[in-house]
């Protein structure tokens, strides 16, 4: 993929693609970060918003994660998956937004 991004560094698939394989290798941050190029080439690349979200609540980041996944339901409203996404995000949000009781006795 290397070769293909300097050839078109301007193609969001290649950004896409790669992210794709970076998170199967474990590699969370750059699969964002090519995600996120994917969408600064094509910002209605719902495949990469999609991604990106669920890459994003991967590492707790479950705001932004919820934000990208609205976007998408934006573009595909039809979407269960999409829809499946922002509840589940939706509940992370609240509960990261819950105080947690910590005291030890």
């Amino acid at each position: 993929f290397q070769e293909a991004l300097k050839l078109a560094p301007l193609h969001a698939p290649n950004w896409y693609n790669r992210g794709k394989i970076l998170i199967q290798y474990g590699k969370i941050p750059e699969g964002i970060s090519d995600f996120s190029h994917a969408l600064e080439v094509d910002p209605d690349m719902t495949t990469a918003r999609e991604m990106r979200a669920r890459c994003l609540a991967q590492v707790g980041r479950f705001q932004e994660a919820l934000v990208d996944a609205r976007k998408c339901l934006d573009k595909e409203p039809d979407s269960s998956a999409v829809a499946a996404l922002i509840a589940s995000l939706s509940n992370d949000v609240a509960r990261a937004a819950t105080p947690r009781n910590g005291s030890s006795r």
